[in-house]
C-alpha cells in the first residue's frame, strides 16, 4: 500500500496525460518513494537521480533527495537539494517548511545558531506564503525557544493563535510570553480570549489566577483559581494556590479548611501541612500550628522552610529560648546544597530574627551584633536593619557606637531615604547627655522633612520618650489635625494624654483611632484597662478588652487588663485566673506583679498576697506606671493586720 503523499501526487498526476519523459520520471518517483517507505534509502536515492535526468524540472524529487540526506545526517547534501528545489519553485510553502527541517536539523546537530537562524527565515517564508498552514508557525515557536528569541517567539504564538483561534495552548503561550516582557494587559486579554473559546479549560483558568495574583487583583485570582477547582476538584495545586491567597487576606477559617481538604487527598502532602499550619498561625491557634509545624520539619529536617516557620511560631508563643536555639541551627546547617545568593538571603532573614529574639531577651548588645551579621549578609544595603543595630546599641546604652554609626549612616547614599537614622541620632545624642542638642536636632528634621506626618509622629515619640509630655502632646495633636485618618496619631495622642491624666481628652482621641480601625486590639486595651482602672463604665470596658483578647489570647498585658477589670467588678476568682497567666509573660513588670497582689488580697490570701506585693516595688516600671504608695500602705495594712492575728 502507497503512503497517503504518493497517492496524493498519484491523483495529481492522473489527473492529465503526461509527456512521456514525465512519465517515466513520475514511474521512477513512485518506485523511489516506495523504497525509501521500505528503509532502502540509498536505492531510492538512485532512482530519484534517474527520475531528475528525465525530467530536470520535477522539484518534488530534490525534496526527496533532501529528506533523504537529511535521513542520513548529510545536512550539506540535504541543503544543497533542497535549495535546487527552491530554484525550481521558490513560491512553495511546503519547499521552504522542509528547507527550514533541514536547516533545523543541522543546527541541532552540530551546525550551530546560523543554521537555525536560516531556519527561523525559511519557516517564516512558508508561513507568509501560506497562511492559513499553521505547522511552520508551530515550528516557528519550537525554534525560537531554542534561540532564546522571546520577543520572536511571541511574534509567532500570536501569529499561530490568530490562524487558530480554538488553540488555547497558543493564548496560553502568548500569556506568559507577554508575562515576561511585563505586558501583563496582554497576557490577561490572551487567556481571557482562551476562556471565552473553552470555558471549561482548567489550565486557563489556573493560568489567569497566576496573572491575576501578579497583577494584585486577589479576588479575581481567587475567582478563577475556585473555578479551576470546581472542574477538577482533585488538583492540590489549585487547592494549594487558593490557600496561599486566603492566608494573605487573613481568612485564616477558609485558609485551614482548605489545607484540610488537601490533606484529605493526600495526608503527608507538605505544602498541604505548611498551609495547615500557617492558617493555625493566622487564628492564633499557635500551639496546635506548631505541632504541625514541628512534624513538617521532623519529616524533613533539610526543610529551611519548615524549620524556620517553627522558629516564628515559637517567638509568637514567646518560648524565646527554644526560638534562639532554632535559629542558632538554622545559622550553622550544612549550606553545600544552596547557591551563595540563597546562602545570604537566608542567612540574613536568620539573622535579624535572632536580634529581634535577643531584643525581647533583653541581651541588646548582641541583639545589635545578629543585626549587624544580618545587614553584612548579601551584596544589598537594607537600611531597616542598619536602624536596627543602631536601635539595640542605644538599648545597650553604647550610645557613643550608636551616635557614630547613626551619623555615617546617614552620610551613605544609599540609606539618604532612611528618616528613622535622623532620629535614632537624636536618640543617641541624648544618651550622651546632650538633651538640648537632641532636641535641636529633632526640630531641624522638622523644619526640613519630606513626609510631615510620619515625621511629626516620629518627633512626638521623641518627646514622649523624654518625658516631655506637651510638646508631645502638640505634635501628636499636630498630625491628627493633618492626617485625620491616621491611627497611629489618635491612639498615640490618646496615650500621652492618659500619661498627663487628661483622661476624658484621652478617651475622645481613643475612640477616634477605633472609629478608623474597630479591631485594633491595642487600643481595645489601652481604653478599656484606662476606664477600667478609673472604676467608669467598667462593663464596657470589660467588653473592649475582651475583645481585644479574642484577636490576641495570649498577650499578657491584655490579660493584666482583663484580671484588673474583672477585680473592679468584685469577680476575684477569674480575676486571679487571669492574672496568673499574665504573670506567665510579664513576670517583670512591677505593675502586673502588683495587681495579683491586690486581687489576692481582695481574696483574702494575706501571705500570698504580701510576697507579690514585696516583689512589685522592686520589679520593671521604666514608665513610671505602679502607683507605689498604694501598694507601699496596702502592704502595711496586710501587716498589721497580721501581726493582730493571734
Amino acid at each position: 500500500m502507497l503512503p497517503l503523499s504518493v497517492l496524493a501526487l498519484t491523483v495529481s498526476f492522473q489527473a492529465a496525460p503526461l509527456p512521456a519523459n514525465q512519465s517515466a520520471a513520475y514511474g521512477f518517483f513512485l518506485e523511489a518513494l516506495s523504497l525509501r517507505e521500505a528503509g532502502k534509502p540509498d536505492e531510492a536515492l538512485k532512482l530519484l537521480q534517474r527520475t531528475l535526468r528525465a525530467d530536470p524540472g520535477a522539484a518534488d524529487a530534490h525534496a526527496e533527495i533532501a529528506r533523504i540526506h537529511m535521513d542520513q545526517g548529510h545536512f550539506d547534501l540535504a541543503v544543497t537539494a533542497v535549495n535546487q528545489a527552491l530554484k525550481l519553485s521558490p513560491e512553495r510553502a511546503d519547499l521552504r517548511s522542509l528547507a527550514g527541517q533541514v536547516h533545523q536539523f543541522w543546527g541541532q546537530s552540530g551546525g550551530g545558531e546560523a543554521e537555525l537562524r536560516l531556519a527561523a527565515q525559511e519557516y517564516e517564508r512558508a508561513s507568509t506564503l501560506n497562511p492559513q498552514d499553521p505547522s511552520p508557525l508551530r515550528d516557528l515557536t519550537r525554534l525560537y525557544s531554542v534561540l532564546r528569541d522571546a520577543k520572536a517567539a511571541l511574534g509567532a504564538w500570536k501569529r499561530l493563535a490568530a490562524a487558530d483561534p480554538r488553540n488555547a495552548d497558543a493564548f496560553m503561550q502568548v500569556a506568559s510570553l507577554s508575562l515576561a516582557t511585563g505586558d501583563t494587559q496582554a497576557a490577561v486579554e490572551a487567556l481571557e480570549t482562551a476562556s471565552a473559546a473553552d470555558a471549561e479549560n482548567v489550565r486557563v483558568l489556573q493560568l489567569l489566577g497566576d496573572v491575576k495574583q501578579q497583577a494584585g487583583k486577589t479576588e479575581e485570582a481567587l475567582n478563577h483559581y475556585e473555578a479551576a477547582a470546581k472542574l477538577d476538584p482533585k488538583d492540590l495545586v489549585t487547592r494549594l494556590k487558593i490557600g496561599e491567597i486566603l492566608i494573605a487576606s487573613h481568612r485564616g477559617a477558609e485558609a485551614l479548611e482548605m489545607a484540610n481538604e488537601t490533606l484529605r487527598q493526600d495526608q503527608s502532602n507538605r505544602f498541604g501541612l505548611d498551609l495547615k499550619a500557617r492558617a493555625l498561625k493566622e487564628l492564633r491557634r499557635i500551639d496546635e500550628a506548631l505541632e504541625v509545624a514541628e512534624s513538617l520539619s521532623a519529616g524533613d529536617p533539610k526543610d529551611l522552610k519548615a524549620a524556620f516557620l517553627v522558629v516564628t511560631l515559637l517567638e509568637q508563643k514567646g518560648a524565646l529560648d527554644r526560638a534562639e536555639e532554632g535559629l542558632n541551627t538554622l545559622l550553622r546547617r550544612n549550606t553545600s546544597n544552596e547557591d551563595a545568593d540563597s546562602v545570604a538571603r537566608n542567612n540574613r532573614v536568620f539573622w535579624a530574627h535572632a536580634g529581634m529574639v535577643r531584643q525581647r531577651l533583653g541581651r541588646y548588645q548582641e541583639a545589635a551584633d545578629a543585626f549587624g551579621e544580618a545587614a553584612n549578609a548579601g551584596k544589598e544595603k537594607d537600611g531597616s536593619l542598619v536602624t536596627y543595630r543602631i536601635d539595640s546599641l542605644i538599648s545597650a546604652k553604647a550610645f557613643d557606637k550608636a551616635l557614630k554609626e547613626a551619623r555615617a549612616a546617614r552620610q551613605d547614599p544609599a540609606f539618604k531615604d532612611e528618616s528613622d537614622l535622623r532620629f535614632l541620632e537624636a536618640y543617641a545624642l541624648r544618651g550622651t547627655g546632650d538633651e538640648k542638642g537632641a532636641s535641636a536636632l529633632v526640630d531641624s528634621f522638622l523644619s526640613t522633612t519630606k513626609d510631615e506626618t510620619a515625621d511629626t509622629l516620629s518627633a512626638a515619640e521623641f518627646y514622649q520618650r523624654g518625658k516631655n509630655l506637651e510638646r508631645a502632646q502638640k505634635l501628636f495633636a499636630r498630625a491628627a489635625e493633618k492626617d485625620p485618618k491616621n491611627v497611629r496619631a489618635h491612639f498615640s495622642l490618646g496615650s500621652v494624654l492618659e500619661r498627663q491624666k487628661k483622661f476624658d481628652e484621652a478617651e475622645k482621641a481613643f475612640r477616634a483611632a477605633l472609629a478608623l480601625a474597630p479591631d485594633a486590639a491595642i487600643t481595645l486595651n489601652y481604653l478599656g484597662y484606662m476606664n477600667a482602672d478609673r472604676n467608669v463604665r467598667v462593663d464596657e470596658a470589660l467588653s473592649l478588652i475582651q475583645k481585644a483578647l479574642a484577636t490576641d489570647p495570649d498577650n499578657g498585658s491584655y490579660l493584666d487588663s482583663l484580671a484588673w477589670a474583672l477585680h473592679r467588678l468584685g469577680r476575684n476568682t477569674e480575676a486571679e485566673e487571669a492574672i496568673r497567666k499574665a504573670v506567665l509573660t510579664q513576670d517583670k513588670n512591677a505593675v502586673v506583679i502588683a495587681h495579683l497582689g491586690l486581687i489576692l488580697a481582695a481574696k483574702g490570701e494575706s501571705a500570698e498576697a504580701l510576697k507579690y506585693l514585696r516583689l512589685a516595688l522592686d520589679g520593671e516600671d521604666e514608665d513610671n506606671e505602679l502607683d507605689r504608695a498604694l501598694v507601699e500602705e496596702k502592704i502595711r495594712a496586710l501587716s498589721r493586720a497580721a501581726q493582730k492575728k493571734p
